[in-house]
C-alpha cells in the first residue's frame, strides 16, 4: 500500500513539472525590464558668463594701465626754425658766434618771446659780404659787430604783413640805437622793402608764424649805419 502511495506521489509531480513546462512554453514572452527609474540630477549648467557672476558678487572694473605719452619735443621756436633749415645755415653761424654775454639764444627759444626775425638767406648774406667786399670769417671774429647785426634783425615783439605800410618804420634789438637805426618800411603793392641802416632787404612773402614770433625772409644781411666803420677795424677780407 505504502508503495503504491509513494509511486502515485512521483507521477502526480511528474505529470506537474510537465504541465507547468506547456503553460510556460505557452506564455509571452515577458516584456523586458524597464530600466531603473532612478531620479537623475539635471546636468549643471556651464559656467556662465562674467555677467552671470556679478549677479551674485559686485562687479570689480580692472584698473587700466596708463598709456606711456611721448615726451613732447622741446620747442626752440624761432631758434628751431633757423637750425632746422639749411636755406638760413649761415645766418646760424653768425648765432653761433654772438659773444657769450649776448641772450639771443634765449629769446630766439623763448616760447613766450614774440619776438620778430627778419632772416636773411645764404645768398642774401653772400651778396651783401660781397656789396661791401667781406667775406663771412672777418665777420664772425668781430663779437661786437655779430652783436650788433643779430640785434638789428630782431624786433621786440611780433607783427604781422599789415604792419608794413609805407613810411612805417620798427625799432630794433639794437642797443644804442637812434632813429637812424630803425628799419624804415617800402612798399610798392605787393613789393615790400625794409631800409637799415647801410642795406635795404626785399621781404619775402612766405613768411611763417613759430610760436608767439614772426619770421620773415629778406634777401640781405641788414647792417647798421656803423657796422662797415666797425669790420674795417678787424682783419676782413675780400
Amino acid at each position: 500500500m505504502k508503495f503504491a502511495i509513494a509511486a502515485l506521489a512521483v507521477l502526480l509531480a511528474v505529470s506537474y513539472t510537465a504541465e507547468a513546462r506547456v503553460l510556460l512554453a505557452d506564455a509571452p514572452a515577458a516584456a523586458p525590464m524597464a530600466a531603473a527609474s532612478v531620479p537623475t540630477t539635471a546636468p549643471m549648467a556651464a559656467a556662465a558668463p562674467a555677467a552671470a557672476e556679478s549677479a551674485a558678487a559686485p562687479e570689480v572694473m580692472a584698473t587700466p594701465m596708463p598709456v606711456p605719452q611721448a615726451t613732447p619735443a622741446p620747442q626752440g621756436c624761432a631758434l628751431s626754425f633757423v637750425q632746422g633749415n639749411s636755406s638760413y645755415s649761415k645766418f646760424q653761424e653768425i648765432l653761433n658766434a654772438a659773444p657769450s654775454s649776448s641772450n639771443y639764444s634765449n629769446i630766439l627759444s623763448d616760447s613766450m618771446a614774440g619776438i620778430t626775425l627778419f632772416l636773411p638767406t645764404n645768398d642774401g648774406i653772400n651778396a651783401t659780404l660781397t656789396k661791401f667786399g667781406l667775406d663771412l670769417k672777418g665777420l664772425l671774429e668781430n663779437q661786437s659787430l655779430v652783436d650788433e647785426v643779430i640785434a638789428y634783425h630782431i624786433l621786440p615783439s611780433p607783427i604781422e604783413y599789415a604792419a608794413f605800410k609805407e613810411g612805417y618804420s620798427f625799432n630794433t634789438l639794437l642797443k644804442g640805437a637812434d632813429l637812424r637805426d630803425s628799419l624804415r618800411v617800402k612798399r610798392s603793392g605787393n613789393v615790400i622793402k625794409v631800409a637799415g641802416g647801410k642795406t635795404t632787404a626785399t621781404v619775402g612773402m612766405n613768411g611763417s608764424k613759430v610760436c608767439m614770433d614772426s619770421i620773415f625772409p629778406i634777401n640781405m644781411l641788414l647792417l647798421p649805419r656803423n657796422s662797415i666803420e666797425s669790420s674795417s677795424s678787424t682783419n676782413v677780407s675780400t
